[in-house]
């Protein structure tokens, strides 16, 4: 049994040598196949670097050729198109690989590169003929036209000068156009067409130069002639107007450069121009305006009190007088007539705190006026609503404040005040009519309006004892005083006096000597503006006012001529700020309140009334 299975494994191994052998074999032919396909990759490999150096030489070559045509040849002949010959290189699976060396490869293929070249250099050679050609062809329609251009105003001058048309010859034409005349016109046209613009600037100077000296020899031609006649006779008023006009021309230039040397740069933005009353008369401005403003430029109207009341009264006229224009509202016509004689006072001279308070509420009363009533039950209305703020806010805050004024006064009391308030007069006059206490005033006066004498008449008329003293000698009388009694032109929202220049001095003064210091000021003259400083806002006066002696009704020798001096400005301004530690107590018709509670007051009373 087991010779048997030996046997049969012995068969089996011989069955299977044969097959292992074949194995063997194809082994050994896929080997060999291998072999020659590395084989033939690394040939193709040396193909594929000689053709991408053949390629480069080829570009290199190309491009000397290209510049070598676009310099010298211009051909003109189309050449006939070569055919290109494409190798196709055949794919190393079908084909068996065969051995070829590097330098056939690279000669080869050099040779089918330039025949490529050679259809490129015809091509570029064909595309630059092409473009030549069409510039000869545009340069040829633009000579034409040029041609057709030159040749119509030529075939124009024939017409106009047939002469020259019928000659054939150039001697014939020379002497034809020496025989023309040419006008002066045409010469011109045909030189202005050939100038710069520097020329044409130049002549356009000198043309203008040229007008110039004409207009200054006619006006001095004319104001020679006014000039003889007037001395002559003054039968010819022609002349006599010329002359006014000549003669206004260099007086407003000289005013105009006075006025512009004679301003202070400090208080440059508080000038303003004067306004002519003598031209506003004539205008549509009403009269009662047009009088107010005239009292106002010329100071017969003074004191914030007065210069309130006074506008209140113009505007109650100009309401009365007003009558409403067809297609228009009555309360906004009315409003744009109050602003314009609003503005026409504002030039005659600044309004006051009092008056911009009065000109809210009545432009508030006019607004409130849209009722379907008649017009003249509106007005009617008004002036009363106007004439009960005059009683409340003026009179009956007056009375109120001497009232208080009157319990702070004691027996032998020496009252100090400053310039002439309406307020400060009406209070010492009632407590010195009352007899219970007697006291004596001190007027402290200033230049350049000399209120205080005003002041001084009044009080000793009512028998009162005073005492007349400049400011410069403030410090001198201080020691006697008990009580210093000031007025307002305002009473600003941070607590502020703005007042006649001096007050600021006087306050200070006092307060160094511990006297105490009241200002008497309504509450219509509370202002919601705030200012530390007297150079923001303030009212400058005439400069002349501080030349001029109002007692002796002359002139200072001294500054008699002093617009003649460019340097030299007096400054003439009518108010000073006072600040609020200087001052023990303001006298409203509410209360004796600090100068700190202005806001209060502010808030508290109605918008309209502020």
């Amino acid at each position: 049994m087991e010779e048997n299975q030996n046997f049969k494994k012995a068969a089996k191994r011989k069955r299977r040598k044969p097959k292992n052998k074949e194995k063997v074999v194809e082994t050994q032919n896929i080997e060999s196949e291998s072999i020659e396909m590395d084989k033939k990759q690394e040939k193709s490999k040396e193909q594929v670097l000689a053709e991408r150096q053949a390629k480069k030489a080829a570009k290199k070559q190309v491009q000397k050729k290209s510049d070598d045509v676009k310099e010298e040849i211009k051909v003109e002949k189309a050449p006939v198109a070569p055919q290109v010959i494409q190798n196709k290189p055949e794919s190393p699976a079908k084909t068996k690989p065969v051995p070829v060396k590097q330098e056939q490869v690279q000669s080869s293929q050099v040779d089918n590169q330039k025949e490529a070249e050679k259809s490129r250099d015809q091509v570029k050679a064909e595309r630059e003929a092409k473009k030549l050609a069409k510039q000869a062809a545009k340069n040829k329609t633009v000579d034409s036209q040029a041609k057709s251009a030159t040749e119509k105003p030529k075939e124009t001058e024939q017409k106009q000068n047939p002469e020259i048309s019928k000659t054939n010859s150039d001697v014939e034409l020379s002497k034809k156009m020496e025989s023309l005349h040419i006008s002066e016109s045409e010469q011109t046209e045909t030189k202005a067409k050939t100038l710069t613009k520097a020329e044409r600037r130049a002549i356009q100077e000198a043309q203008r130069a040229a007008k110039a000296k004409q207009q200054q020899e006619k006006l001095d031609k004319q104001a020679s002639a006014a000039k003889k006649t007037n001395l002559s006779t003054e039968s010819k008023p022609k002349d006599v107007k010329m002359e006014q006009k000549t003669q206004k021309s260099p007086t407003t230039t000289i005013s105009q450069k006075s006025s512009a040397l004679h301003k202070v740069r400090l208080f440059k933005h508080l000038y303003t121009e004067k306004c002519d009353l003598k031209i506003k008369a004539n205008s549509r401005f009403h009269p009662a305006i047009v009088r107010l403003g005239a009292q106002y430029a010329n100071d017969t109207i003074v004191g914030s009190n007065a210069r309130c009341y006074a506008f209140l009264n113009a505007m109650k006229t100009l309401i009365t007088d007003y009558i409403t224009p067809s297609e228009k509202v009555f309360s906004r016509a009315l409003e744009t007539e109050i602003q314009v004689a609003v503005e026409f006072l504002h030039k005659c001279r600044p309004l006051a705190v009092s008056m911009t308070n009065a000109l809210k509420y009545i432009k508030v009363l006019v607004s409130q006026e849209n009722s379907n009533e008649s017009d003249e039950d509106k007005k009617q209305r008004i002036i009363d609503k106007i004439d009960t703020y005059a009683h409340e806010q003026i009179e009956t805050a007056a009375k109120s404040i001497s009232l208080k004024v009157r319990e702070k006064i004691t027996e032998d009391d020496v009252i100090l005040t400053y310039g002439c308030s309406s307020l400060i007069k009406r209070s010492l006059v009632e407590a010195w009519k009352d007899g219970d206490k007697k006291f004596s005033v001190v007027v402290v006066d200033s230049r350049p309006d000399h209120e205080g004498q005003e002041m001084l008449k009044s009080l000793t008329m009512e028998g009162i004892s005073c005492t007349y003293v400049l400011i410069n000698a403030i410090s001198f009388i201080m020691p006697k005083v008990t009580k210093v009694l000031l007025g307002a032109h305002a009473l600003l929202a941070n607590g502020y006096v703005m007042s006649r220049v001096g007050t600021a001095q006087i306050s200070m003064v006092a307060n160094s000597f511990n006297v105490p210091v009241l200002v008497c000021c309504e509450t219509h003259k509370f202002s919601e503006r705030v200012q530390t400083d007297s150079f923001v806002y303030n009212e400058i006066g005439d400069p002349n006012a501080l030349v001029k002696n109002k007692n002796s009704k002359g002139v200072f020798e001294h500054l008699k001529d002093w617009e003649s001096v460019p340097h030299l400005t007096p400054l003439n301004l009518r108010y000073d700020i006072t600040p609020p530690e200087l001052v023990t107590v303001v006298v409203t018709e509410v209360a004796l309140l600090p100068c700190t509670s202005v806001q209060v007051i502010l808030r508290v009373k109605p918008s309209e009334l502020i």
